[in-house]
């Protein structure tokens, strides 16, 4: 499916809990990537809004990750 879609599946490895941690990082990061780029703007309604963030959900990711190279 991740070949179909053309992702990269980054899976945690079992029974170590220290991974949970850069997951968590990498939602942190996303989270406020998109936050960053909408805090000085404003919506009049939940509609437009998600609009904007699912489009800047396809530009985060679209990006490359510079430690895997896809």
């Amino acid at each position: 499916m991740a070949e179909h879609y053309d992702r990269t599946v980054l899976p945690t490895r079992l029974a170590k809990p220290k991974d949970k941690g850069k997951i968590e990082c990498a939602v942190l990061i996303a989270e406020r990537w998109i936050i960053a780029r909408l805090r000085n703007r404003e919506f009049f309604d939940l509609m437009a809004f998600n609009a904007q963030i699912g489009h800047l959900l396809e530009v985060l990711n679209g990006k490359t990750m510079r430690h895997v190279g896809r």
